[in-house]
């Protein structure tokens, strides 16, 4: 599986640098961080900031969780996760322990930050694919070469829904806010106010099972209405290998649509937001289904490239 990166400004200097998340077995092949030196190129700050990292590294979400002033850095993993705080001089600490982060096992592929309770605090969203371990689950072959076994093979994971509480430390309310109850193989992460009720909901990409959308009630719990709301399968009626995910509105009518890309013969779904809490499957009309029958993609964005006033 492709590992991911982010791009942030680590050292405030207005130019966006670049983290790589490399998870790997051997020595060198570590997490990467280069600093934009403005001029066109990229210095490896990686051991300077202390971003070497360690274990099977997969995602990774940058925000100032903490309100200092400074980018810091969240990174998913197999089997552990960790949280970077940004010092303000250049460098990161490890702080996952004492913000509450470090338990819990699984895979956990992608993350995200939004202020799910509106308190003026980033809360942390954490996407978890399926039940693995390295060295312990049976690796599969194709055509003699070592590689991921099929997700049909493996137990999905749910969600996880951190709390900031304002003080460097995060609380555990995947339960108690109804994020835990929904148990998929999760890949892809987009936040939208999909029903314009001003409040931040969650998409999560599944890999084979029905994706999920998950309504923000505004009292603390989310529920899952990813079937109702027409985005759990495609208009096949299919549940595809969604991976990436990207919320935007595509056609400028004042609703967040939503972008997923998927494998090769699947397509890459498009879903127009048709108001009313309802998504209806534009792929082929707008020729997506076409253009994207023949690539696998593992992530995508929404973006006015040349500046025309539509969403590319």
């Amino acid at each position: 599986m492709v590992s991911g990166a982010v791009a942030f400004d680590f050292d405030g200097d207005r130019r966006p640098d670049l983290f790589f998340v490399n998870g790997a077995t051997r020595p060198g092949e570590g997490n990467r961080l280069y600093r934009n030196r403005g001029d066109g190129t990229f210095a490896d700050v990686t051991a300077k900031a202390g971003l070497e990292g360690e274990g099977f590294g997969i995602g990774g979400a940058a925000a100032d969780f903490d309100n200092d002033g400074d980018q810091d850095l969240f990174v998913a993993g197999v089997e552990r996760k960790f949280l970077y705080r940004n010092r303000g001089d250049g460098t990161f600490e490890d702080a996952t322990a004492r913000a509450g982060l470090g338990g819990g096992k699984g895979w956990a592929v992608s993350a995200g930050w939004f202020d799910y309770d509106a308190d003026g605090h980033l809360d942390l969203f954490v996407v978890n694919y399926v039940a693995w371990k390295p060295g312990a689950d049976p690796p599969c072959k194709t055509g003699g070469v070592r590689t991921y076994c099929h997700p049909r093979h493996y137990a999905g994971l749910p969600n996880q829904l951190y709390r900031n509480n304002g003080d460097g430390t995060f609380r555990d309310v995947s339960a108690e806010s109804g994020i835990g109850a929904s148990v998929g193989k999760g890949m892809g992460l987009a936040f939208l106010d999909f029903n314009g009720d001003g409040r931040l909901d969650v998409f999560v990409a599944n890999d084979t099972v029905p994706n999920f959308l998950f309504r923000n009630d505004g009292e603390g719990r989310f529920r899952e209405v990813g079937m109702q709301a027409g985005v759990g399968l495609n208009e096949d009626g299919r549940a595809l290998s969604s991976m990436g995910a990207d919320a935007r509105d595509v056609n400028n009518d004042g609703r967040e649509d939503l972008w997923v890309t998927a494998n090769a013969n699947e397509t890459f779904p498009l879903f127009v937001n048709l108001g009313r809490g309802l998504f209806g499957d534009e792929t082929y009309p707008t020729t997506i289904g076409r253009a994207t029958m023949a690539f696998t993609g593992w992530s995508n964005g929404i973006f006015d490239f040349n500046n025309d006033g539509r969403k590319d």
